[in-house]
C-alpha cells in the first residue's frame, strides 16, 4: 500500500510495508508545526523500533515512488 492522505490539509506519505504502516516524519512534523530542522534532531535520538530507513532494492516490488539511493526515513 501506498497513500497520499490528507491530515487537517497536509498530505501525509503513508506506506505498508511487512505490515508496518510506516509515515514519512518531514509530513508528520509539517501537519505538528515542527520544522525540518527539528524532525532530523528527534530522528537522530530514534532507536531502530521508532524508525525504518527504506532503499529502493527493499520497495522494488510495490507501487512507491522512487526513494533516495541513501535511503528515505519513515515512523
Amino acid at each position: 500500500m501506498y497513500e497520499i492522505k490528507i491530515f487537517d490539509g497536509h498530505n501525509v506519505e503513508v506506506i505498508e510495508v511487512n505490515g508496518n504502516i510506516l509515515f514519512n516524519p518531514y509530513n508528520v512534523g509539517e501537519c505538528l508545526g515542527i520544522n525540518e530542522v527539528t524532525v532530523r534532531r528527534h530522528i537522530q535520538k530514534m532507536n531502530g523500533k521508532q524508525v525504518v530507513k527504506l532503499r529502493n532494492s527493499e520497495v522494488h516490488n510495490m507501487n512507491i515512488r522512487k526513494l533516495n539511493n541513501a535511503g528515505v526515513i519513515f515512523l
